[in-house]
């Protein structure tokens, strides 16, 4: 009888931790995809956060100033804000196979909400990214003696659909953060140390 009891009682204790734990199911896994996959995606998130596409301010946030000053090396400084790009781009799809781990775990079902919105904000910035490094590469061209501030003006002229895409971007992240809040998954945690951009790990 002894034993019984005993073993009753471990179940229970067991039973509750599995529940506090988010145990039984891939709640714990999930949560560890999650605020890696977070941490990767970060960068991009502070790119796609203006709801006012301004591919100005975009390419400052990277280290090009359209109004430049001087004599300025286009294709070195060109080249640098690339490099950042790439490395954000690089990132989010590293965030994005975090994400969709999330999507193979049993159970966790608010992460996996979660996760398919922030694949989706991520799928839809790379889709504005991607022209913004075709821009640079053109702003950096040997062969191209236009300012950067008349290069981007162009640009813009020809690429309004990108615009188009930021704005769906930013929509993408901001409901991702509002699942986030909705599912109670706790606040977002920014990488220690410098979040810029270019930073981002």
């Amino acid at each position: 009888m002894r034993k019984a009891v005993v073993l009753l009682v471990l179940l229970a204790l067991c039973g509750g931790a599995a529940l506090a734990a988010g145990c039984g199911d891939g709640t714990a896994q999930a949560r560890t995809h999650m605020e890696q996959a977070d941490r990767l995606s970060s960068g991009m998130r502070l790119l796609a956060d203006d709801a006012a596409f301004d591919v100005a301010g975009l390419l400052a946030e990277l280290g090009v100033e359209v109004k430049e000053s001087g004599t300025v090396n286009k294709q070195a400084v060109t080249d640098a804000a690339n490099e950042q790009l790439d490395r954000i781009i690089a990132n989010g799809e590293k965030a994005r196979k975090e994400y969709a781990k999330i999507l193979e775990l049993e159970g966790a079902d608010p992460y996996k909400e979660y996760a398919r919105a922030r694949i989706k904000a991520i799928e839809d910035t790379i889709k504005v990214l991607e022209p913004v490094g075709k821009l640079l590469e053109e702003i950096g061209s040997p062969g191209n003696t236009a300012s950067i501030g008349a290069t981007v003006t162009e640009w813009a002229k020809a690429n309004a659909r990108v615009a188009v895409r930021a704005v769906k971007a930013f929509a993408s992240w901001r409901s991702a953060a509002q699942v986030r809040e909705k599912n109670n998954l706790g606040p977002e945690q920014e990488p220690a140390g410098d979040t810029s951009p270019g930073t981002a790990p």
